[in-house]
């Protein structure tokens, strides 16, 4: 399970906009790319990955960006893929962005 982290930032600015966790994977090659509203998918300039208990780790991807309020609305969507065959995890959430 992915969770999305969102926060609410004021418009025109520059600054996290999401944070992306989930627990449990049982690899380490893990890659986190982030879909905003129609952009083309980018991958997360930060990403930990930290080994936990028996060998599982955890994943958190921060995700930053400008927004304004014309990006009220949109999706932002967190897709965790692996470099083994499963299946990607992904996570969305809409944007609020506070206006002036």
């Amino acid at each position: 399970m992915v969770t999305l982290h969102k926060s609410f930032i004021a418009t025109d600015s520059f600054g996290p906009l999401a944070n992306c966790t989930t627990t449990g994977l049982w690899t380490k090659d893990i890659q986190v790319k982030w879909k905003f509203g129609d952009d083309a998918m980018e991958a997360s300039s930060r990403l930990n990955v930290t080994e936990i208990a028996e060998g599982t780790v955890y994943v958190m991807a921060e995700y930053s960006r400008a927004v304004s309020v014309a990006d009220n609305g949109k999706s932002l969507t967190c897709n965790i893929e692996f470099a083994t065959p499963f299946t990607p995890l992904s996570g969305t959430a809409v944007v609020r962005v506070l206006g002036k």
